[in-house]
């Protein structure tokens, strides 16, 4: 009997207790989404605080009480939607400052993207709150003061910090050597100074060109190109051209302990010097090339031009030479052989025994004779004869060409030659007389003194 009872008590106390557990349940999930969503209503008080502190383009954004942060522009949330995790505005126009209490109170916050935008004033202090962010983007901004003193301690997800392009100051904080999963550090076209902490080996990506640094750099950072570090007057060592300089304690030993100074100074002097001769050669090298290059291509020039003024100047004493008559004999003996042409003159004024037909009586009182006895140099030769420099005697210069190769006979000569005498042109030289026999026909002309067109275009040089 008391067994029985002592059963059924137990029973239905089971009973009250799942009772008990059933009304409980319903509270336990209210309280549970209550939480979840208390936090995402700090977190939108927050980021409606910072789009206050804004102008621009933030008031297009139309963030609003009434709505949801996760279906703001530029939000992202937890797949519960219970917290802000990303905050992703590059490029949208945001003019104004960063407002402490506003984004870095946001405790889920992976993501801060607001790039290339018009932020000004200093990154605010409260960023390091953000326990659980990742990356940073804020480069192409206004912004100034130093960086934060990002750690392992604060920060220990950051795997991405760009604050290239701003105008930030200071030095780099060196506890940034102690982010365990930093891979990218962008701080280019900055106003920083101070040296490179010397710990920065988890980075597969790094650049601080175009800044204030100076000293050494690091060795764990060595393996970046050399753009990583340009535009840094101070900075020396490698993969910069710039060595740097040896410290003043090696001679300051030397000359406390002289017999130490030969062991000492000597692999100190190595190692500085073969880094500078590494990064030198290869300009010195160009440079060598270079000289070469110019060198052999001033040589063939001036080779060239000696060779074709060599051979001009040849070509011009060989054409000399030609054209060159020694004595009157040989004008007579071009001349002198001819024939007594027995055969009459049609022409208004006939010839007597060995003279010559005037186009224009008067003008020249000179007979063949005188051309036999005048000196004489040849001229050229052309297609139908040789011509000839005759000078006279006691008269003017003339030109003489002998037509040997016309073949033509008197009368259809006399009659071309009555027709170009009457010829009078500016442009045309003025023929004086002729000569005709079987075996020799003369022209006589004027002589031109200045030379005839191709001496005046092209001189006595050569063209090649």
């Amino acid at each position: 009997m008391q067994k029985q009872f002592l059963s059924r008590l137990n029973d239905s106390m089971k009973v009250c207790k799942s009772l008990h557990f059933l009304n409980i349940l319903p509270m336990l999930l209210f309280l549970f989404f209550q939480s979840g969503a208390g936090d995402l209503h700090a977190d939108g008080e927050s980021l409606l605080k910072f789009i206050d502190g804004l102008d621009g383009a933030a008031r297009k954004l139309n963030w609003t009480h009434s709505t949801s942060p996760c279906t703001w522009q530029g939000v992202e949330c937890t797949p519960r939607q219970d917290n802000v995790v990303a905050v992703k505005l590059p490029g949208i126009g945001l003019y104004g400052t960063i407002g402490e209490g506003t984004l870095g109170s946001l405790s889920k916050l992976q993501i801060i993207s607001l790039r290339s935008n018009h932020l000004s004033g200093a990154l605010p202090r409260d960023f390091v709150n953000c326990t659980q962010l990742r990356k940073l983007f804020l480069q192409g901004n206004f912004l100034t003061g130093p960086i934060l003193a990002f750690s392992n301690e604060t920060n220990p997800q950051l795997t991405v910090i760009d604050l290239s392009f701003n105008k930030l100051t200071g030095i780099l904080p060196s506890s940034l050597s102690t982010l365990p999963h930093l891979k990218t550090l962008l701080l280019q076209n900055n106003a920083l100074s101070g040296n490179i902490p010397p710990s920065l080996s988890s980075l597969s990506q790094l650049n601080v060109s175009n800044n204030n640094l100076s000293g050494s750099i690091p060795v764990a950072s060595r393996n970046f190109p050399r753009s990583s570090f340009s535009g840094n007057a101070g900075l020396c060592g490698p993969p910069l051209v710039l060595a740097c300089e040896n410290s003043t304690s090696t001679p300051s030993s030397s000359s406390i302990n002289p017999s130490k100074s030969a062991p000492l100074t000597k692999p100190v002097s190595i190692s500085n010097q073969k880094p500078a001769k590494r990064q030198l050669s290869t300009s010195v090298i160009a440079l060598i090339v270079i000289a070469d290059v110019a060198f052999l291509f001033l040589l063939g020039v001036f080779s060239l031009h000696w060779y074709q003024k060599r051979h001009c100047r040849q070509r011009e004493e060989n054409y000399e030479k030609e054209l060159k008559v020694s004595k009157d004999s040989d004008f007579a003996k071009a001349v002198g052989d001819v024939d007594d042409g027995k055969e009459g003159y049609n022409s208004a004024q006939e010839p007597e025994h060995n003279k010559l037909v005037f186009f224009h009586v008067g003008h020249l009182t000179f007979d063949l004779e005188d051309l036999l006895r005048a000196s004489a140099e040849v001229l050229g030769k052309g297609t139908y004869g040789t011509s000839y420099k005759a000078v006279l005697e006691d008269g003017p210069t003339v030109v003489v060409k002998r037509l040997k190769e016309a073949s033509i006979g008197k009368k259809e000569f006399e009659q071309h030659l009555d027709l170009a005498g009457k010829m009078q042109h500016d442009n045309l030289v003025l023929m004086r007389a002729y000569y005709y026999s079987k075996e020799e026909k003369l022209l006589v002309h004027e002589y031109l003194p200045l030379g005839n067109l191709s001496f005046a275009i092209h001189g006595m040089s050569i063209v090649l």
